[in-house]
C-alpha cells in the first residue's frame, strides 16, 4: 500500500514540477512580448524625434569604439558640457549637415531633414550627435573643419530614406 501511495505522491510531485515549468515559460514569454513592445515603442519615438515616418525601419549600428570626454572632478561622461547638435551625413556623398542644436533638458528633441523632395528612396544616412563648444549654424559642415577636430561625435545611427 505504501508503494502505491509513494507512486501517487511521486506522480503528483512530477506533475507539480511540470506545471511550475509551464508557468515559468509563460512568464518568460510574457516578458519577451513586453520587451518587444517596448522596443517597438522606442523605434516609433526615435522616428518621431528624427522626423522619419513613424513606421520607417531603422537599423542601429554598434559604435566602432566608445567616445568619451572626461572632465576634472567628474566621472567619465559621453559629451562635454557643450552644445549638442544633431548632424545628418549622407553616406554616399559623405557630406555633413547640421540640423540644429538640441535644447537642454531631460528629453531634448529636434526634427531632422533627410535630403530634399528629389532625393530618391533608398538613400542612406548616418545620424549622430556632435558635441562642441563652438556655435554651429544649420547647414553644411566640412568634416575637415577645426570645429570637427575638437568635437566629440556620438555613435551613429544608420537610416534609409523611404517614401510612400
Amino acid at each position: 500500500m505504501s508503494e502505491a501511495q509513494n507512486g501517487v505522491q511521486a506522480g503528483a510531485a512530477l506533475e507539480l514540477k511540470v506545471l511550475e515549468g509551464q508557468a515559468q515559460l509563460a512568464e518568460a514569454r510574457h516578458q519577451l512580448r513586453s520587451l518587444e513592445d517596448t522596443i517597438s515603442d522606442m523605434k516609433v519615438e526615435f522616428n518621431d524625434l528624427t522626423g522619419l515616418p513613424l513606421d520607417a525601419d531603422i537599423e542601429p549600428v554598434a559604435p566602432a569604439e566608445e567616445t568619451s570626454d572626461a572632465t576634472a572632478g567628474d566621472s567619465e561622461q559621453w559629451f562635454c558640457r557643450c552644445n549638442d547638435y544633431v548632424v545628418v551625413e549622407a553616406i554616399d556623398p559623405d557630406q555633413w549637415y547640421v540640423q540644429g542644436r538640441l535644447a537642454d533638458g531631460s528629453q531634448p528633441s529636434l526634427t531632422a531633414t533627410f535630403g530634399d523632395p528629389d532625393t530618391p528612396p533608398g538613400t542612406r544616412y548616418s545620424v549622430f550627435i556632435l558635441s562642441t563648444k563652438a556655435e554651429l549654424q544649420r547647414g553644411p559642415l566640412a568634416q575637415s573643419s577645426p570645429i570637427v577636430a575638437g568635437a566629440t561625435k556620438s555613435a551613429p545611427v544608420e537610416v534609409t530614406l523611404e517614401k510612400p
